[in-house]
């Protein structure tokens, strides 16, 4: 009977604990719920260069959009032949008709 109560009171404890806790974050505003509190230079960093990268992504990516369909099956092998992976590449393909 003594270990019954014993357990109940932990379980109940545990709970306390979890509500209490749920409800702390939920009092936070959405910001104060972040955790790392601020991103970390690494990432800073990387976010800055993607930004970059991403220009330059769609430099090319608009130059393949406007291209037929034959030169863009050229300029892709021109891209492997550099060791690029044509994959990104794939939704910068211009409109064409389509087959059955």
């Amino acid at each position: 009977m003594v270990g019954r109560v014993v357990t109940i009171i932990a379980l109940l404890v545990i709970v306390v604990i979890c509500i209490a806790t749920i409800t702390r974050e939920d009092a936070l505003e959405p910001e104060e719920q972040c955790r790392p509190a601020s991103l970390p230079l690494y990432v800073l960093e990387s976010c800055h260069a993607a930004e970059s990268v991403f220009e330059a992504f769609s430099v090319c990516c608009e130059f393949l959009l406007r291209a037929t369909p034959p030169c863009f099956l050229s300029y892709t092998r021109d891209l492997a032949r550099i060791g690029l992976d044509v994959d990104w590449f794939r939704g910068c393909e211009p409109d064409r008709p389509a087959t059955i």
